[in-house]
């Protein structure tokens, strides 16, 4: 019997300490991806500092949860090639659920990549999940292992603070952002026209492009019948 509870204990306490652990690896990639998308994809898309994360804290979900389900699943894959490919699959089956999820919840999409290539509906395309697959493997091969060596030199009980703490933000930041729902609809309604009006300003100038080209097509061939014509 006591052998018994001493597993049962143990199986609890190790269940414990690895959700602290995954917590918290989910909100530095969650941050992480929050950064990336602030920072650097706002600026080379609109030239500005915008806060393209559904919460109102600095914490893309998507990006945390997609990094450690990815090292829950692939974790254990030593190829590169390997990893490279089932991320790809991983990555491109979590942004498309999340996609289909949010545009149910909120009538709104969250991104659209109809304008890509070999694109899944708007919600997924070749190029996005290729830069995941190669993402996940440098995090798996050269950052993960870093932060896995951070995180397990926090003390145990230190770690529990940690957790709790970071756990109650996120929880209020959800909290907050549910009760003011209209705020993130209209900053979805906002992407949206942004999205649109990038989309309507690519296909101008593609229309302007041919147009230029079969006006330049139609003065060729002009001046090739002014030629024939001169030649007789």
């Amino acid at each position: 019997m006591i052998q018994v509870i001493h597993f049962f204990s143990s199986v609890a306490h190790n269940f414990f300490y690895q959700s602290r652990i995954y917590f918290l690896w989910f909100v530095i990639y969650g941050f992480i991806g929050w950064f990336y998308e602030t920072t650097i994809c706002s600026q080379v898309k609109y030239h500005k500092f915008i806060n393209r994360g559904y919460l109102k804290g600095p914490i893309c979900p998507i990006y945390g949860a997609g990094a450690v389900l990815n090292y829950l699943l692939l974790g254990r894959i030593g190829s590169t090639p390997g990893i490279f490919v089932a991320a790809m699959f991983v990555s491109g089956v979590v942004e498309y659920l999340t996609s289909y999820v949010m545009e149910r919840a909120f009538h709104q999409r969250w991104w659209d990549y109809t304008r890509y290539r070999f694109n899944l509906h708007g919600r997924i395309c070749l190029y996005g999940c290729v830069i995941f697959g190669a993402a996940n493997v440098v995090i798996l091969k050269v950052f993960h292992p870093v932060i896995m060596a951070m995180t397990a030199q926090i003390p145990d009980r230190k770690l529990t603070q940690v957790a709790i703490f970071l756990y109650l933000l996120f929880l209020i930041d959800v909290i907050y952002t549910t009760v003011h729902m209209e705020t993130v609809n209209e900053r979805i309604r906002n992407w949206s026209v942004r999205l649109e009006q990038k989309r309507v300003c690519l296909l101008e100038k593609k229309a302007e492009y041919h147009l230029i080209r079969f006006r330049k097509e139609d003065c060729r061939e002009l001046v090739a019948r002014i030629k024939e014509r001169m030649g007789r």
